[in-house]
C-alpha cells in the first residue's frame, strides 16, 4: 500500500513489481491493495487503520450478507434460516478468523467473502426448481445475465484462487442439477430435451473446469506446505470447522453432520450438502494425504496451504447449518412436537449456544480455548508491540529522513516502509534481490 501511495498507481503490475527485478513487473491480484489504498487516502494515509477498516467491512458485512443472499435467493429457508445464517457467519475459526490474522491472505479473504454471491449466480443460472417457496427469490434471466459478468470478474480479480474454490463448490451443484433433470426423463418430450441439454452442458462444464484447474494450479515447487494431521484428525477438524492446529470439537462436528442430514432429508436444498461434502474431502486431503503427488493435484491450486484450503468447506457449511436448523424446526412444527410459536425461541437458544462455542460449557474449556485461539487475533509473531513502537517512534528520531534501511523482511523489519515511510532494501519476504542485498538482509 505504501508503494501505491508513493507512486500514485494501484495497477496489478505496480503491486507485482515490488518483488521482481528492477524494470520488470508481473501481475498480482491487487483488488485488496487498490481498495485499501483508496481508504488510506481518505483517512490521511494511515495504512494500518485503512487495512483494519477494510478487513472489518469484508468480514463483518460482506461475508454475512453474501451468505444471507445465497440462502435467501437459492433455498427454501424461512426467516429462521436467514437469521441463523447471519448469526452463524462467524462460528468458524477457519474463516474468516484464520486468513484475516495472516497478512498475505488478506486478498484471499476478500475473494472468499464474495464467493457466496458467485454461487448465488450459479444456482440461479441452473434454476431447476419449478415451484419455489414463497421465501425464495428467483432472478429473471435478464438480471442473471447482467449480474454474472461483474460478479465473476470481481471474484476472480480479488484473488485467482477464488476460481478453483468456485470449481470445487460449483461442480457438485452442476451435477445435482443435471441429475434432477435426468430424473424427469419420463415426464415428456420437453423434459427429455432438457435432460439432454443438461447432460451436454454438464460435460462441457466439467471439461472446461478441468482445463482451468490445470491452468490456475502453480508449479509444484510453489506447493510447499506439508500435511499436518492424520486422517481421523483431519476429518474431526474439518467437520467441526476448525483451522490449522485447532482441536476438533465433537459437539459442533455432530451438529454439522445432523444439519447435513436434516437438509438432505427434510428440504429440497440438498445441493448445498453436495458442495459441502466435496469441499470436506478436499480439506481432508490437504490436511492428511501423505501421497504428495495426489495431494498436489487436488490442493496445488492453493499452494497446498492448509489455511486457504480449510476456508473452502466453511462457505457451504454455514448455510447448511442454517438450513438444517430451519428444516428440523419446520419438521417438528408439522409433527406438532414443537408449537409454531416456540420455533423461534428454541432455535434462537440453539444458535446462541452454537455461536458461543465450547467456551460456554466449562471454565477449563474456556481457558483452554483462550490460550489456543488468542494468537489468531493477537499475533505478534512478525512484529511485537515493542518492535512496532521502535519503527513508529524511534526510527524517525534516529534515522535521517529518506535513508534506506537494511532489514530482514522475515522478522518484520520491512514494515518500516509501510509504518514509518522509510525505504527498505527488502520490502517483501520473497522475490528478486541482488546478492549484495541478500548479504545485508541475512548475514549482518
Amino acid at each position: 500500500m505504501r508503494r501505491i501511495l508513493d507512486l500514485g498507481s494501484a495497477s496489478a503490475w505496480t503491486v507485482g513489481s515490488l518483488s521482481t527485478e528492477p524494470g520488470t513487473a508481473t501481475f498480482y491480484p491487487a483488488a485488496w491493495h487498490q481498495t485499501t489504498s483508496l481508504i488510506a487516502q481518505l483517512c490521511g494515509g494511515d495504512i494500518v487503520r485503512a487495512t483494519d477498516a477494510l478487513l472489518l467491512l469484508v468480514t463483518a458485512v460482506v461475508w454475512p450478507l453474501g451468505l444471507v443472499l445465497l440462502v435467501r435467493t437459492c433455498t427454501s429457508a424461512g426467516p429462521l434460516g436467514l437469521a441463523a445464517t447471519g448469526l452463524l457467519s462467524s462460528v468458524s475459526l477457519a474463516f474468516p478468523m484464520a486468513p484475516s490474522s495472516f497478512g498475505i491472505l488478506l486478498p484471499y479473504t476478500l475473494a472468499i467473502t464474495m464467493v457466496p454471491a458467485a454461487l448465488t449466480m450459479l444456482v440461479q443460472l441452473l434454476d431447476w426448481n419449478d415451484s419455489p417457496s414463497p421465501s425464495r427469490s428467483v432472478l429473471s434471466p435478464r438480471q442473471i445475465l447482467l449480474l454474472v459478468p461483474p460478479v465473476g470478474i470481481a471474484v476472480a480479480l480479488a484473488h485467482p484462487q477464488a476460481v478453483p474454490t468456485l470449481i470445487v463448490l460449483g461442480l457438485p451443484i452442476v451435477l445435482w442439477s443435471t441429475c434432477l433433470r435426468v430424473a424427469r426423463w419420463g415426464e415428456g418430450i420437453a423434459a427429455r430435451r432438457a435432460a439432454v441439454i443438461a447432460l451436454a452442458g454438464a460435460l462441457a462444464v466439467f471439461i472446461v473446469c478441468g482445463r482451468v484447474w490445470e491452468f490456475v494450479r502453480p508449479a509444484r515447487s510453489s506447493a510447499g506446505w506439508e500435511p499436518t494431521s492424520s486422517v481421523p484428525e483431519a476429518i474431526g477438524q474439518t467437520l467441526s470447522l476448525q483451522t490449522l492446529g485447532g482441536s476438533p470439537w465433537r459437539p459442533l462436528g455432530l451438529l454439522v453432520i445432523a444439519a447435513a442430514l436434516s437438509t438432505l432429508l427434510l428440504s429440497r436444498d440438498g445441493w448445498i450438502v453436495a458442495s459441502w461434502v466435496w469441499a470436506v474431502l478436499l480439506a481432508v486431503v490437504g490436511l492428511s494425504m501423505r501421497d504428495l503427488d495426489y495431494r498436489y493435484v487436488n490442493t496445488g491450486a492453493w499452494y497446498s496451504d492448509i489455511n486457504r484450503v480449510m476456508a473452502v468447506p466453511v462457505i457451504a457449511a454455514i448455510p447448511m447449518l442454517a438450513l438444517g436448523l430451519d428444516a428440523a424446526a419446520r419438521a417438528l412444527a408439522r409433527a406438532r412436537v414443537l408449537p409454531r410459536t416456540a420455533m423461534a425461541p428454541v432455535a434462537g437458544v440453539c444458535v446462541i449456544l452454537l455461536v458461543l462455542g465450547p467456551g460456554a460449557w466449562t471454565p477449563s474449556a474456556a481457558e483452554r480455548y483462550r490460550h489456543e485461539y488468542a494468537p489468531w487475533w493477537q499475533n505478534q509473531g512478525l512484529l511485537s508491540d515493542d518492535e512496532c513502537e521502535l519503527i513508529e517512534e524511534d526510527v524517525p528520531r534516529l534515522v535521517p529522513e529518506g535513508e534506506t534501511l537494511a532489514v530482514d523482511p522475515w522478522d518484520g523489519g520491512a514494515l518500516a516502509y509501510a509504518l514509518a515511510d522509510y525505504p527498505v532494501m527488502a520490502p517483501f519476504a520473497i522475490g528478486h534481490r541482488s546478492p549484495e542485498v541478500e548479504v545485508l538482509t541475512h548475514r549482518l
